[in-house]
């Protein structure tokens, strides 16, 4: 597998699971920069699938299921976003192998001293599940 973590505030504003044009123009580009690469001759049947993950930060008196929703909303309308039309890609490659799921606050990301780095736990991944028969 690989992983691609994007912060969510470059997606999102606040605790919102609602794209920001910002957000809609990064993942245009990314998009195109992903389906370019990924679908090309030269890398064709590599991927098997694409999980966009949505993921909280693990903050004081939250507990798993009260990010369990946002962290869903987002990889979701992420997704959604992706196979839309207003990517200005052809995303039609994408439509059997994207897949959504969320993680609430159950994935945190740690820094250097082993303590739970906040802003870095607030993002959406792309995991890349690759067939190992290619």
């Amino acid at each position: 597998t690989g992983e691609i973590a994007l912060d969510s505030s470059v997606l999102f504003g606040g605790d919102s699971a609602v794209l920001t044009a910002e957000g809609k123009a990064f993942l245009n580009k990314f998009i195109k920069a992903y389906t370019t690469v990924a679908f090309s001759d030269k890398y064709s049947g590599f991927i098997s699938k694409t999980m966009v993950e949505g993921h909280t930060a693990p903050v004081q008196g939250s507990t798993y299921a009260s990010g369990l929703k946002l962290s869903e909303e987002r990889a979701l309308n992420v997704k959604n976003y992706c196979l839309s039309a207003d990517t200005g890609v052809d995303v039609s490659v994408l439509n059997n192998t994207l897949e959504n799921v969320g993680y609430s606050n159950s994935k945190p990301v740690y820094d250097a001293n082993g303590s739970v780095n906040m802003a870095a736990s607030r993002r959406v991944s792309f995991r890349f599940i690759v067939n190992v028969e290619f």
